[in-house]
């Protein structure tokens, strides 16, 4: 019996993963996480621990398009494994998840030379 109380703070700790879809408009743009290409948008992803403090860089690119940068954070906290802070501290540790679903509006490069009828896109892919 005095063992349930660590077996319930292991099985909270081993379910702390998040999931998360960066996505973009237009579709289909290269995003590279970590200075690492990741694939295409729409982008789901799966960490299995997010701990606190986690950070990721995101850049997205495409073709005729200014390319995007920016630092991708946990915002939300897991009730759970906060209040479960409370009796094993450890578990704040991983007290956070990803926002569930990211979208990154792109702008024409009014540099490039690059046409989206060239391609036969349109803004609203």
């Amino acid at each position: 019996m005095k063992n349930i109380p660590l077996l319930i703070a292991l099985f909270f700790i081993g379910s702390c993963a998040s999931t998360y879809t960066i996505d973009t408009i237009p579709t289909n743009a290269t995003i590279s996480i970590d200075d690492r290409i990741t694939g295409e948008t729409p982008f789901t992803n799966y960490e299995q621990k997010v701990w606190l403090g986690t950070t990721h860089t995101v850049l997205i690119q495409k073709e005729g398009y200014s390319a995007k940068e920016f630092t991708f954070k946990p915002t939300k906290w897991i009730g759970q494994r906060v209040v479960l802070g409370v009796i094993f501290p450890p578990a704040l540790f991983w007290a956070q998840t990803f926002p569930e679903h990211t979208t990154v509006r792109l702008e024409p490069d009014p540099t490039s030379t690059y046409t989206l009828e060239e391609k036969g896109e349109n803004e609203q892919n």
